[in-house]
């Protein structure tokens, strides 16, 4: 089974990416810190261009992070989502519903535009993620394209449940 995700490429921060990145034939990336979670907005980047990316490399290397992942931008509406294995809670929304921030990076993203998905599929889709990590309790990012097509950007582990706390409690 396939986690539908972006076009991806983990690199060693002392590594020239260049041919990879090209291939990857990307509208930007985004630069995540290989060797731990985010926990401040320095751990994500967001590059425009595969010279900016190599800068952003370079800070990671001065700031004494190793490796990176870097991920193709995708286009599209960005999706939050909470679950827990085992039971029918799937929580969703749209950031701009709830005035939701990671790091203030969706304002990135173009203006959202509501594509219609399948709420059954993102759950299905994250359901998989979970069971291939092992994880009971999840919440992440993920991107719905014009199409309908969901892919999965960010995974969370233990999240904090803070938009629908009372949603959770009833289960």
């Amino acid at each position: 089974n396939c986690i539908p995700h972006p076009k991806s490429l983990c690199v060693d921060v002392t590594d020239d990416p260049t041919e990879s990145l090209a291939a990857m034939d990307a509208p930007a990336f985004w630069v995540k810190r290989g060797d731990s979670h985010a926990v401040h907005r320095e751990a994500v980047a967001y590059a425009r261009n595969i010279d900016e990316l190599k800068s952003i490399l370079l800070e990671f290397e001065l700031r004494n992070i190793p490796n990176a992942v870097i991920n193709e931008h995708l286009i599209g509406d960005l999706v939050n989502f909470y679950g827990v294995a085992d039971t029918d809670f799937f929580y969703w929304f749209e950031p701009y519903d709830l005035s939701h921030s990671t790091f203030r990076l969706e304002k990135i993203n173009e203006t959202a535009q509501q594509y219609p998905f399948s709420a059954e599929n993102l759950h299905k889709v994250f359901e998989q993620a979970g069971e291939v990590m092992h994880v009971k309790i999840y919440g992440g990012d993920s991107v719905v394209a014009a199409d309908g097509s969901v892919k999965m950007i960010d995974y969370i582990v233990d999240p904090s449940l803070a938009p629908c706390p009372d949603d959770v409690a009833q289960k």
